[in-house]
């Protein structure tokens, strides 16, 4: 689950082959927090220019909440922003608007070139009706797992990433870019490369 270098070039993508890949937009606040929300910006660094631009073949971008480094993991958790309305500026500004339609996971990332460092995800679609649980809660069951043989793997693609010598095609992950919440997801596949994640649970302050 190796997330592709910064800078490394990323394959050809054709939007309608290739639906769960798309430009990433980080923003340390909430701009959103639940499918439904309504989102406006103006955007003028140039790498989300790079992004509006682009946004005429496909009107969706992943709206990621990052506080530390504007950046994703594998497993980070955000929402697939359907655009419904895009303004140029004379200044080279846009101004967007549209709303959340999915949440969804990182399941990879990478800088694409010529971008201006123009973030780039491949995603998984999760459940958002799983019930929540408290922080406290969740950090109990992650306690039990690593007392039960569950292993952090040392991966630099992942916010955390646990593994059980007994069970191998399944995959914890930790979503953990929320300021107010995290999420556990499970990863389940007889091909490490290639896994389909689901979530386990949301656990909120």
């Amino acid at each position: 689950m190796a997330a592709r270098q910064e800078g490394q070039a990323a394959p050809t993508m054709h939007r309608d082959t290739e639906p769960d890949v798309l430009p990433v937009f980080y923003y340390n606040d909430l701009m959103v927090g639940r499918i439904g929300d309504r989102i406006g910006s103006n955007l003028f660094e140039p790498r989300y220019q790079k992004m509006c631009e682009r946004l005429a073949t496909d009107p969706r971008f992943l709206f990621m909440p990052n506080y530390q480094d504007y950046t994703c993991c594998v497993g980070d958790v955000g929402f697939v922003i359907r655009l419904t309305g895009l303004k140029s500026s004379p200044s080279g500004s846009f101004g967007i608007q549209g709303f959340a339609e999915e949440l969804v996971a990182v399941a990879s990332t990478w800088v694409e070139i010529d971008t201006n460092g123009l973030h780039y995800a491949h995603f998984w679609r999760l459940d958002p009706d799983k019930v929540s649980v408290t922080m406290s809660e969740v950090k109990a069951l992650y306690s039990a797992m690593r007392q039960t043989g569950w292993l952090s793997v040392n991966d630099p693609a992942a916010r955390e990433h646990l593994v059980h010598p007994s069970v191998p095609g399944v995959q914890m992950l930790l979503g953990a870019n929320w300021p107010d919440r995290c999420y556990l997801l499970s990863a389940l596949s007889d091909n490490a490369e290639d896994p389909v994640a689901r979530l386990t649970t949301c656990a909120r302050s």
